[in-house]
């Protein structure tokens, strides 16, 4: 017994003896290799249009700052230096053309030259063949249509007032079935009475919901209509003129005297907007809204921001300026406003502005459009609406029967041929897919042209 007790102690005592030595350092350790740091250049295309690309610098293991190297686009070869990961813009390219960049890119303290190539294409152009028919309502006491809303091809809302000589003789929207346009009383119950009111407005989220402005907001669904009183909800009077909103829960409505309203789903509110100016159109993506307004007769305009919710502010100013305050503010007044698919802005009247890549200019893509063309109603007359499917297939419409479509390359009339002293007035413009309308009036006639490709 003694023996197997001092056997057990003993096998005890080699295994801690034993253990121990597993866990001890090794006295030279093998020395690890340090990871090879290579570094890394790559252009990448973000997007592109008929005449413009955006492409993207992306690095690794870079030191800024560094220099930058690029050629083999005709006319455009450079060397700029940049301090961080950025993203290069070429414009005056050519529709639809195989392009290459090579660049090459060196930190400013080292003399290793990283080099890549890119190839790309820039877009087709759209097409200017349009087959457009005007219709024209009513005949007296100033008879108007003030904007549209294209839901298809065979379902189009153009809204105002129409005072007809035959019945109906007083309607305020005209909708095209795909056949034919359809005289519509929109009437609402306001203090226990039927109205029937001016529409300035329409803004929809589907054929279901659909959005008025008439000073009120009214709700409909194309058959019934409701309006809400919101002067009786709210301390301030707001006459709503336009309305946009993400959402039926994210609605925003402007009007006269710089007055904004917010409706959140439950409530309205009134929004702050520092102007009091006559508000004139909103437009808006994910994340900013953008509202123009201003006095036509001092040729005053102002353009707001609000981003995220937040209060609004000035974004820019239109004015008589001379060539030295461009851009920090614009020339004229800013009644058109329109966001495209990359979030550019534009703005404008008799000159028309873009905001891209984070600054101000005139919109080189439209002749006569700058400080040096003494009488631009030669050409065209003032912008009223900016719209379009994108920004290779958009239009400006105003007064002169000013009707211009851009293809992404060439801007071109269409419809009856532009004239100084023509009497079309056109205060709104919209297009989905292949069908683009614009409204507005001929003399005491409200008038609509269904432009389709």
């Amino acid at each position: 017994l003694y023996f197997w007790k001092t056997m057990k102690t003993l096998k005890f005592i080699l295994l801690s003896i034993f253990l121990l030595g597993c866990s001890e350092k090794d006295d030279n350790p093998m020395e690890s290799v340090p990871e090879e740091i290579v570094p890394e250049f790559t252009l990448l295309p973000v997007n592109q249009t008929c005449t413009e690309v955006w492409i993207e610098i992306q690095t690794k293991n870079i030191s800024y700052p560094a220099k930058l190297v690029y050629a083999g686009i005709e006319a455009i070869s450079d060397s700029v230096v940049v301090y961080s990961d950025t993203t290069l813009y070429f414009e005056n390219l050519l529709p639809q053309t195989n392009y290459q960049l090579v660049s090459t890119l060196s930190e400013i303290q080292s003399e290793e030259v990283l080099e890549d190539t890119l190839s790309f294409s820039t877009r087709d152009t759209t097409s200017h063949s349009f087959n457009w028919e005007i219709s024209k309502f009513g005949g007296r006491n100033g008879s108007r249509l003030n904007d549209v809303f294209i839901f298809d091809e065979n379902d189009i809302w153009a809204v105002g007032l129409i005072y007809d000589y035959n019945e109906p003789y007083l309607y305020n929207a005209v909708h095209w079935n795909g056949m034919t346009w359809e005289p519509k009383r929109i009437e609402v119950k306001l203090n226990n009475e039927m109205n029937l009111f001016e529409i300035w407005g329409i803004h929809a989220f589907n054929k279901n919901d659909i959005w008025l402005s008439a000073g009120y907001p009214i709700k409909g669904n194309g058959v019934s209509w409701e309006l809400i009183d919101i002067w009786g909800m709210m301390e301030d009077t707001v006459a709503v003129r336009k309305m946009w909103g993400r959402n039926n829960n994210d609605l925003y409505g402007i009007g006269f005297a710089g007055k904004i309203v917010y409706y959140d789903g439950q409530n309205w509110l009134s929004k702050e907007s520092g102007t009091e100016y006559i508000l004139n159109q909103i437009v808006g993506n994910e994340t900013d809204i953008f509202v123009s307004g201003g006095n036509a007769a001092f040729h005053e305009g102002v353009v707001l921001k609000s981003t995220n919710h937040s209060a609004f502010s000035t974004f820019i100013t239109g004015d008589f300026i001379t060539e030295d305050e461009l851009f920090g503010k614009l020339f004229g007044i800013t009644s058109a406003l329109w966001l495209d698919e990359n979030d550019r802005l534009y703005t404008g009247s008799g000159l028309i502005y873009i905001y891209k890549n984070g600054r101000w200019d005139f919109l080189k893509t439209l002749s006569y459009n700058d400080l040096q063309t003494e009488n631009i109603n030669a050409h065209r007359g003032a912008t009223i609406s900016i719209g379009g499917a994108s920004s290779t297939d958009m239009w400006l419409v105003g007064d002169r029967n000013t009707i211009r479509h851009f293809n992404g390359s060439t801007w071109v009339q269409i419809g009856e041929p532009y004239a100084s002293n023509s009497d079309y007035m056109w205060f709104s413009v919209k297009q989905k897919g292949n069908v683009a309308v614009a409204v507005g009036l001929y003399g005491n006639q409200g008038t609509v042209i269904l432009m389709q490709r």
